[in-house]
């Protein structure tokens, strides 16, 4: 087997070191080199912000031990219906996270009802800002929190 290949993309050849792991192409390696690969994956990301989202979103929360009842296909919808918070009414960005950096505007998942279990019924896509001032409160419950404080506070306003 030769030490070196040829890649796909940009023609350079190059140490198979330089190449991910793929046990389905020859050489157990893969045709594009990792400087390709991470481009193209870039470059897909920026193309397919609400899929790429949806796609990290869900393995995280299935890392995280919740049950997914909703596919990639179904959320990336629900995404791409979801430009606006619909608790406070902020512009969702959806890029923002391609470098795993994420910001105030930046889509959350919510649990409408904070069981482990995450469906098309129980899920709905918020700004970061609003699901971390709701935390594990019901909507119900955040709402009640939310006319507290701002009745005791009205005078500020």
């Amino acid at each position: 087997m030769s030490s070196y290949r040829k890649c796909y993309v940009c023609g350079i050849e190059k140490p198979m070191d330089e190449f991910y792991n793929d046990v389905s192409q020859s050489g157990g390696k893969k045709y594009e080199c990792k400087d390709c690969c991470k481009k193209l994956s870039k470059e897909w990301q920026l193309k397919n912000p609400h899929r790429y989202w949806s796609r990290y979103v869900l393995n995280n929360h299935k890392h995280n031990g919740y049950d997914i009842q909703l596919s990639v296909d179904e959320l990336t919808n629900i995404a791409k219906q979801t430009d606006i918070c619909p608790i406070c009414g902020k512009l969702l960005v959806y890029n923002n996270g391609t470098n795993k950096k994420q910001s105030l505007d930046s889509p959350s998942l919510d649990r409408i009802n904070n069981e482990n279990i995450l469906t098309v019924d129980n899920t709905w896509i918020i700004c970061l800002e609003c699901n971390n001032l709701k935390s594990v409160k019901p909507l119900v419950d955040f709402v009640k929190f939310c006319d507290m404080v701002a009745t005791k506070f009205n005078h500020l306003l």
